[in-house]
């Protein structure tokens, strides 16, 4: 990993001689965690930004919050679309939305559950059978012990889109941050009411260093919506 990141430096400085040329158009390279870009919010995004920059082909990655930092910092990519809790020492953080996480099942299985309108407590999941997102572990485990509560974390995978797909086959609650279960046909999805229960999604990219022209125009359009208190593309402010 340490070689490739050097080898992305060197990279980086010949995308700099180029934009500084007037001709950039080059590779853009985009991190993005797997819940993000399960959501529409990300798509949407791209998508906006890819119809006013015809000329720049992307690569992206998919990978855990941390994975991608990580890549940031060896600049093997250059903008991240991350969410919290991260440490933020040396990025710089465009905050794009805040949401709640929410608890999705197929309808058939649970339709006790799922057959209700309206919010759900953690108190009534406790008794069904959990598939949890390993990233919010043990904010759920904190939060389920104040409550004093023993639930039944049927399975714990690394990818929300994993729990999406096990929560369609029947053999649990998935429980996933709002954005991320968004589109899925085959599910019932409940907001979980909870203060604690709560994800941030934001833009970061390295503070202070080199960014090829592309990656700071995808920054600086993401600054604007957040600045003008518009709506991102895909979802509603919050």
């Amino acid at each position: 990993r340490r070689g490739r990141g050097i080898l992305e430096g060197c990279q980086s400085v010949e995308k700099e001689i180029t934009d500084l040329s007037g001709t950039a158009s080059g590779t853009l390279r985009i991190g993005a965690a797997s819940s993000i870009v399960c959501g529409s919010m990300f798509m949407d995004i791209m998508k906006t930004f890819a119809d006013s920059h015809k000329r720049i082909r992307y690569e992206i990655t998919e990978d855990n919050t941390f994975q991608l930092l990580d890549s940031l910092k060896t600049h093997q990519i250059e903008v991240a679309f991350v969410r919290t809790p991260f440490k933020e020492t040396g990025l710089e953080k465009i905050r794009l939305v805040s949401e709640p996480f929410c608890a999705v099942a197929a309808g058939k299985a649970y339709p006790d559950l799922c057959g209700q309108d309206g919010p759900v407590t953690i108190r009534q999941l406790a008794g069904y059978p959990l598939l949890e997102y390993r990233r919010w572990q043990n904010t759920l485990s904190s939060i389920l012990e104040k409550e004093k509560l023993d639930p039944d974390f049927r399975c714990i995978s690394d990818d929300a889109r994993t729990v999406m797909s096990l929560a369609e086959s029947g053999m649990g609650i998935g429980i996933v941050p709002e954005s991320a279960s968004k589109g899925r046909t085959g599910l019932i999805m409940r907001e979980i009411r909870s203060e604690v229960l709560r994800s941030e999604t934001c833009a970061v990219c390295c503070s202070g260093f080199y960014i090829s022209e592309g990656a700071r125009e995808l920054m600086d359009m993401l600054r604007g919506f957040t600045a003008s208190r518009d709506s991102l593309p895909g979802t509603a402010r919050t």
